[in-house]
């Protein structure tokens, strides 16, 4: 699933997905399966929802945000926020200035 250089809003399956934000402050979901999502350039909201989801932010004061499942966080260049969702699932988190719910 690919996003533009615009502001968009995506979401993907239920399936395991890969989505690109690209430019633009995005606002990206995962559904159920194990998804790698990368936001891209801009300001963006990442979320995984459940499965073992890899996100990361790249360039820009990123939020992201896993959820049930061994989740692996990268918030990339800014100042990015990184929850893991659930501190006993074993989910990690790099280039992250704020971490919550990651052991």
């Amino acid at each position: 699933i690919m996003g533009t250089e615009l502001r968009d809003v995506l979401r993907g399956t239920n399936g395991a997905d890969v989505i690109q934000g690209l430019g633009g402050n995005d606002t990206i979901s995962g559904l159920r399966g194990s998804d790698t999502i990368c936001g891209g350039k801009g300001n963006d909201n990442v979320n995984g929802r459940p499965g073992y989801d890899r996100l990361f932010g790249d360039a820009g004061h990123d939020r992201l945000s896993g959820s049930d499942g061994r989740d692996r966080l990268d918030g990339g260049s800014g100042r990015d926020q990184c929850n893991g969702g659930s501190p006993r699932r074993g989910d990690t988190a790099r280039h992250c200035e704020q971490v919550t719910n990651v052991p």
